[in-house]
């Protein structure tokens, strides 16, 4: 009936019987363990992560405060290196010093000399009319050697100015005076 054959009513069936009910209990009770075992395993191994994390964060903590320890105080190798260089950055400090103040002197009696440009003659002031451009780039051109050709052939080029003997007139006149 409940899925095991009837027991006959001889003693020596019943005793065929009574060890299968004792092994089916006996089984139950290992499975009832192996399961407190397996549930112990792993709290076990829960724990001892915990404990690993914890002690991996405090010797984290304990390197890092030791490695701050040890960058705040000097080695008593490093101060004399340490004192020549500050020695020696103090002198360069001292050279810059000196270097500054030489130079606000100098610059001091350069500003103070009255430097002024010639006057430009009547005859080299170029006319109102003139292109400022024009003006500005032939002056630059006879100022770094170009030839009066070469300007004129620029500002017919670049600037469509085809009549500009005036013009180069006036800025290679002041060009030549202020040469001399």
């Amino acid at each position: 009936m409940n899925g095991q054959p009837e027991a006959a009513t001889n003693g020596k069936e019943q005793a065929i019987y009574a060890p299968v009910v004792l092994s089916e209990a006996l089984a139950e009770q290992v499975k009832d363990l192996l399961t407190a075992s397996e549930d112990a395993a792993r709290a076990i191994k829960e724990r001892a992560e915990h404990d690993a994390d914890a002690l991996r964060r405090t010797a984290t903590r304990a390197a890092v405060e030791e490695a701050g320890r040890a960058m705040t105080v000097p080695s008593e190798e490093k101060l004399p290196e340490l004192e020549a260089t500050v020695s020696e950055l103090r002198e360069l400090v001292d050279d810059l010093r000196t270097d500054v103040d030489r130079l606000t002197t100098e610059l001091t009696l350069v500003g103070s000399e009255q430097r002024s440009l010639p006057p430009p003659s009547d005859a080299q002031t170029p006319p109102p009319g003139f292109d400022r451009r024009a003006l500005l780039i032939a002056l630059n051109m006879a100022s770094n050697g170009a030839s009066r050709a070469e300007a004129a052939d620029y500002l017919a080029d670049n600037l469509n100015l085809r009549d500009c003997d005036e013009l180069l007139d006036a800025v290679y006149g002041y060009v030549d005076s202020t040469a001399a």
